[in-house]
Order: structure tokens, then C-alpha cells, then sequence
């Protein structure tokens, strides 16, 4: 019977009717589709399309993980990419369907699975003609043996040796190759991946007018990124929670490769005493290694709360607001007593209100947003990352009139449609950039924001600011 001939025999409109089906859905091969889905958009694999690396080899060979003219990914960097994401996919779905055993255990587990050149990769020994030269000395190999017979795509399951300096899902390429620069690596921009990814945490934006310390010379790379970005009150507490993740995870360069020193050739330091800081409480966890971080994630209640957190925003599409509080401990305690295992946690999932009614994203009585919490909510957090520093796009965030006064000027870039129309937020060429549809209607400019789109919550705060103004209030802006 099909998924529509069993809704409209009403089997879909209990709780337990709707568990009943998901069960027998994840039965079903296109099951294992929609988990790479969830795990594609939860580890951000999109962005391997898009890797641009340039790694010199020993012998000055350039080897270009670069767009050729057509556009398209280059013989070997499409190996790399499909592989990368093979590699996590497989890892995920066999302890999802297969082994159905506890999520978290992905993150210590030495289990992988990799075909052959990702083997030949991990000890070191690629052929020629596949990128050999940018691999290193063969001495320098990783312990690492294949496990079983290759399937149809040519992966065999693998298993990581104890002293290897790899496991679980931190120790993918797909992971550890996504927040490199061209031809080094970045700790920060790889501690705010680990922590947004695997424990759901955030820093605070980048503050103005950041004081400048001078770098140390002779020194490793991670000396002197502990004197840059500590000297400064307004760095030192973000970058007190990012940098050591990226340190312990230097030992990889920035395509992913074991190594024994720093981008500067320093012998390479990784032992850290990370600040985990969440609701105003702090704790130290000290790792030394990939390996030994994976092991201290893995006790954090925050990477089960994770886990939990990132099925709601895949499942409903929205981030979760404080009115989701409540149902989110639910979960997770639901998650946490059934063994953490994902497969049981999808079922119990969709049959919960979480899922099968849709929360109201605005109050009909609740006061109008302020501009304030527009910036704060929207414009600095969807802009920040292109337009630093006081001006934003020349949205000035000193004060609410100025930026006001700003928003509602006529333009000279798109001189027939306001940056906002009160009372009409279609009519306004700032919804038509957060939308991405300004191309349509004459704008000009990238789209805003240029990584991620706007969350429901987001966009419903906008359209209610932009809803609540009159043209009164704006002195008569078109």
C-alpha cells in the first residue's frame, strides 16, 4: 500500500499510526538516501564541491585541487570529493541500519569504510599518476587495514589500529578537509566547525575595530596565534573556545593528511585544556589528540543534546527557539533511553507534536519586533560574515535612527524599489536579497545572506518588522 493510500485510510492520524509507517518507511531502501540527506546538510558536505586547495609537493609539483575552465571539478579532486563523502556516508549508515547501535559511539569508533585509494592515502603509498607526490614520505603511513570485501562502489570496511592518529567522524577527509585555507590549515575555523557541529555551539560575531598584536617571529604557527588573538580582551574569549579544537586537529593538513609539523614546518604541539563554556557554566576538557578529543566530546551531555537538536532543524527546518525547550528535553531523554540509536529515535520522533503540528513562529498578541532585535537576530548574524567592521553593506548598527534612515533612503542602485516598503515586505528590495530574488525584480548585489538562508524564525521576525511599520513612521519613505 503507498504512503498516500495509507494517510487517507486515516492510518496517519494517531501518533502511533505514524510511527507504524515510519517504521516499515525506514525498511525501504530510499531510507538510506534521506539519512546521506540529514548528514549532508549536518556536516555542511555541500562545501567539498567547492574546495579549492593548492599543495606543494617535496618536488615543487603543483598539484591544483582546483575548477578547471569547464567549470568542473578536476579528475583527481572529483575522486577526493566523492570519496570524502562515501567515507562518512557508509560510517553513518552502517551503524544506523546496520549495526543500529548507539550514535555517539561514531565518534570513537575506529571502524571506516574507504576504497582503495583512500587506503593508499591513509598509508601513504598512492600510485602514480594519483597525486603521489603530494603525499609524503611512505614511512610516514598510517595504521590502518581493510576489514572485508569491497562492495558495489568499491568501499570495504577498514579498521583504524590504536595508535592510529584517526577515528570516527572527526577523523574523516569529508570533515577535516572542509575549513583548510588554499595552502594551510585554520584551527579557528576548524574548532567553530567541531563546535557548531558536534556539540551545537556558538561564539559571539567578530567584534569592530579588533586591536591588531604584533606576530612573534620564530615561532610555530600556534605560538603565534596564542599571542595574536589573546592580547585582546574583546578575541581572547571566543577564540579561548575555538583555537585549541583546531590545534588538537593539527596534526591533519588542510586536506586531511597525517603530518608531523605546523604549516611553518614547527614541530607540532596538540596537547590543549579546552574551555567548554554553555548557559554560563564552564568546564575544562583537557585531549591531546584527535583521538583523545573524540573520547571527550563523546562523554559531553552537549553531544547528545546535539544529536537531538540537529534531527528537529533537519526535520522541521527551522532552528529551535526557547518555546522548543521543553520538547527538545523530551527528546533527548527519549534519545538517551533508548540507547541513543538514531533509527528508534526517528520513529519515536515523528510521532511527537514536535513533529506532526506545526508551532506557531509568531504571536498574534505579542508587541511589534524592535529594529534592534532585527539587527540583532537578522542583519548582524546573516550580513556579518561579508560586510565586517561598523558598516554593514553601509547599514550603519551605531543606532536605530541612523540605520533607520539608511534602510528607508531611496536608492540609487535600484531607484524603483525602496530598500523597504512599509506595511509590504514583497515590495521591498531588503526581502528580496534575504529571499535571494532581488535578480528578478532589477537588484543588484550578491545575495544575502551568501552561506546559509534565513531560518523560519528569522524570516518571520522580518516580515513582522517590516509588516508593523507605516509610512508615517518612516516620514513618508516610498
Amino acid at each position: 500500500m503507498s504512503l498516500l493510500q495509507r494517510a487517507h485510510s486515516g492510518e496517519l492520524n494517531t501518533a502511533a499510526g505514524v510511527r507504524t509507517v515510519a517504521k516499515d518507511m525506514l525498511v525501504d531502501a530510499r531510507a538510506r538516501a534521506g539519512i546521506r540527506s540529514f548528514i549532508s546538510e549536518w556536516f555542511r558536505l555541500d562545501r567539498l564541491d567547492r574546495l579549492r586547495r593548492d599543495v606543494l609537493a617535496e618536488t615543487n609539483e603543483e598539484i591544483q585541487f582546483i575548477l578547471g575552465k569547464d567549470a568542473s571539478l578536476q579528475p583527481w579532486l572529483q575522486w577526493w570529493v566523492y570519496a570524502a563523502k562515501e567515507e562518512l556516508y557508509k560510517l553513518v549508515e552502517n551503524q544506523v541500519f546496520d549495526v543500529d547501535g548507539d550514535y555517539i559511539e561514531l565518534l570513537t569508533t575506529d571502524t571506516t569504510f574507504i576504497d582503495q585509494k583512500l587506503f593508499d592515502m591513509y598509508r601513504n603509498t598512492a600510485p602514480a599518476g594519483e597525486g603521489a607526490a603530494a603525499f609524503g614520505n611512505p614511512s610516514d603511513g598510517e595504521a590502518i587495514k581493510m576489514t572485508g570485501m569491497p562492495d558495489s562502489d568499491g568501499f570495504s570496511a577498514a579498521v583504524h589500529a590504536s595508535d592510529s592518529p584517526r577515528r570516527g567522524l572527526l577523523g574523516t577527509m569529508a570533515v577535516l578537509s572542509q575549513l583548510g585555507k588554499q595552502n594551510e590549515t585554520s584551527p579557528t575555523r576548524r574548532g567553530l566547525y567541531i563546535m557548531r557541529r558536534i556539540l551545537c555551539l556558538e561564539v559571539g560575531e567578530p567584534p569592530d575595530n579588533i586591536d591588531q598584536c604584533k606576530r612573534p617571529e620564530g615561532t610555530s604557527r600556534r605560538e603565534s596565534m596564542e599571542v595574536h588573538h589573546m592580547c585582546a580582551p574583546t578575541c581572547s574569549g571566543c577564540h579561548k573556545q575555538m583555537d585549541p579544537i583546531g590545534f588538537a586537529l593539527d596534526a591533519f593538513d588542510t586536506v586531511g593528511r597525517h603530518r608531523g609539523t605546523d604549516d611553518w614546518g614547527f614541530p607540532l604541539d596538540t596537547t590543549v585544556n579546552w574551555t567548554l563554556i554553555d548557559n554560563g557554566q564552564t568546564q575544562q576538557v583537557p585531549f591531546d589528540s584527535l583521538r583523545s578529543m573524540s573520547e571527550a566530546f563523546a562523554a559531553l551531555p552537549q553531544a547528545t543534546d546535539c544529536v537531538t537538536k540537529q534531527v528537529f532543524r533537519f526535520a522541521t527546518g527551522r532552528e529551535e527557539t526557547a518555546s522548543d525547550d521543553l520538547a527538545l528535553s523530551d527528546l533527548t531523554q527519549a534519545f538517551v533511553s533508548d540507547g541513543r540509536r538514531l533509527k528508534g529515535f526517528l520513529i519515536h520522533f515523528v510521532g511527537t507534536d514536535a513533529f506532526r503540528k506545526a508551532a506557531p513562529t509568531t504571536d498574534a498578541d505579542a508587541p511589534a519586533p524592535t529594529l534592534s532585535q532585527v539587527v540583532e537576530r537578522v542583519f548582524t548574524p546573516a550580513c556579518g560574515a561579508c560586510h565586517v567592521a561598523a558598516q554593514l553593506g553601509g547599514l550603519s548598527l551605531a543606532g536605530d535612527d541612523e540605520l533607520l534612515a539608511r534602510l528607508t533612503a531611496v536608492s540609487q542602485d535600484v531607484p524603483t524599489m525602496p530598500l523597504i516598503t512599509p506595511g509590504q515586505p514583497e515590495l521591498s528590495y531588503l526581502w528580496q536579497k534575504v529571499m535571494g530574488t532581488h535578480v528578478e525584480v532589477g537588484g543588484t548585489g550578491q545575495r544575502m545572506p551568501p552561506t546559509e538562508p534565513l531560518h523560519t524564525a528569522e524570516l518571520d521576525l522580518l516580515r513582522a518588522w517590516i509588516m508593523s511599520l507605516e509610512s508615517s513612521t518612516l516620514g513618508g519613505a516610498r
